[in-house]
């Protein structure tokens, strides 16, 4: 059985993560934060800006992903994620790991929304997870990297009466 395990992230696995990011993970941090950027610096500078909304991810002890939901204004979730090459070796345990952060985080937030590189493998993982992703870009780098925004608006549960229930 996989040991799994989501704790508050530390400075070390920022660095671990960074030093094993997976290559669309890695491309999408060279592009949104320039190419002299050290993936550890960049993933140490997201914790320290919400140390308590950053978690790490493990599989039997080693670090598969670096994520959080900030908020960036009221009722606005910021979901993100940058993970190794670990995450398909558990693929389906991360993604139903992965539907309850997005439940959990709609708990919290009306709306969810960030960008993510159009070319890039997660794409097809966010709309799984029940995301829109828009066709056209939303932000362009001045390295050339295109990004989509990807969103999800919080579900409303209607309760239905006993008549309506009964025709």
């Amino acid at each position: 059985m996989v040991e799994i395990k989501v704790r508050i992230a530390t400075r070390e696995d920022c660095f671990e993560v960074g030093r094993r990011l997976r290559a669309d993970d890695y491309i999408e941090l060279r592009y949104m934060h320039g190419s002299e950027s050290d993936p550890g610096w960049v993933l140490e500078l997201c914790r320290l800006s919400v140390p308590r909304e950053t978690f790490c991810l493990s599989f039997d002890g080693h670090r598969a992903a670096i994520f959080g939901c900030p908020e960036s204004q009221p009722g606005i979730g910021v979901p993100w994620l940058m993970g190794t090459d670990d995450l398909p070796r558990f693929r389906f345990t991360f993604h139903s790991l992965a539907k309850k952060a997005v439940v959990y985080w709609q708990g919290n937030f009306n709306y969810l929304s960030n960008l993510v590189w159009k070319d890039s493998g997660s794409v097809r993982w966010l709309k799984s997870l029940g995301f829109e992703v828009e066709e056209e870009v939303s932000f362009e780098t001045g390295s050339g990297g295109k990004f989509v925004r990807f969103s999800k608006t919080k579900e409303e549960k209607k309760c239905v009466t006993s008549q309506q229930h009964m025709s």
